[in-house]
């Protein structure tokens, strides 16, 4: 999680949590994204690296809540990136993660 949110801090890209304290859970590393998710997908694919939306399976991505109530909240789970995190990853794989969100289009 250093190694990604220190990757994160050298993009264009904002980190969804900014809490001081906040421990990752481990298992993804969520990322608030300036541009389309379809480009970031695109790029990590090409990388071999999934990237997922935050908020695909939610209320307001599955279409539930009308666009127009929530404005903040469609545009967050439009942009919201879900990097691997998880115990197993490995060093080499997290650096090449990192480089990844680092470089993100």
């Amino acid at each position: 999680a250093e190694l990604f949110t220190h990757a994160a801090m050298q993009g264009r890209h904002k980190l969804f949590v900014t809490c001081d304290n906040f421990v990752y859970n481990n298992y993804a590393f969520a990322l608030v994204l300036e541009t389309g998710m379809k480009d970031v997908v695109a790029w990590a694919k090409r990388k071999e690296i999934v990237v997922e939306n935050a908020f695909s399976n939610t209320i307001m991505n599955l279409g539930n809540i009308p666009q127009n109530l929530c404005p903040n909240a469609d545009s967050l789970s439009l942009r919201t990136a879900l990097f691997p995190i998880y115990p197993r990853l490995g060093s080499a794989n997290a650096v090449k993660i990192g480089k990844l969100i680092e470089n993100l289009p």
